[in-house]
């Protein structure tokens, strides 16, 4: 499973920042007042996909990170063997970080997801100083 979903998370922050960049040109270079309200409506929904699994990850990365404190902290002095042999189990797991991987290539968490974001704005920001769309 974990595999493909890799796979697809990689395609999808790949296609967000194509669609990002494609998007804002449209809206800097041919756009009228509606249309440029359309496409920034749809520029907000292609953002706000990608934004919920990206939060989920750091949020169980963040969970991951208190676990192994929490079971030391627990009342583990004078437990049964089986307890606490379950405890070593689940703290040796937890110092393991925990890492989502897009393709094997991208991190899965809010830091990559702004960066998406900021290629998106860089590669606007270098059209517009090449002149390419020079309409006039």
């Amino acid at each position: 499973m974990r595999p493909i979903i890799s796979r697809s998370l990689f395609v999808q922050f790949t296609a967000m920042g194509f669609v990002l960049a494609c998007t804002l040109i449209h809206i800097l270079f041919f756009a009228n007042f509606l249309t440029a309200l359309a496409a920034i409506w749809y520029l907000a929904t292609c953002v706000l996909q990608s934004f919920p699994i990206c939060f989920t990850c750091d949020h169980i990365l963040a969970d991951c990170e208190k676990l192994s404190m929490a079971i030391f902290h627990s009342n583990w002095i004078g437990a049964d063997h089986r307890y606490t042999s379950a405890l070593r189990h689940f703290m040796h797991n937890a110092q393991q970080p925990i890492r989502f991987m897009g393709g094997g290539v991208l991190p899965i968490c809010q830091a990559t997801y702004s960066q998406m974001v900021k290629m998106a704005f860089s590669l606007i920001t270098f059209i517009n100083q090449m002149n390419i769309f020079d309409l006039d």
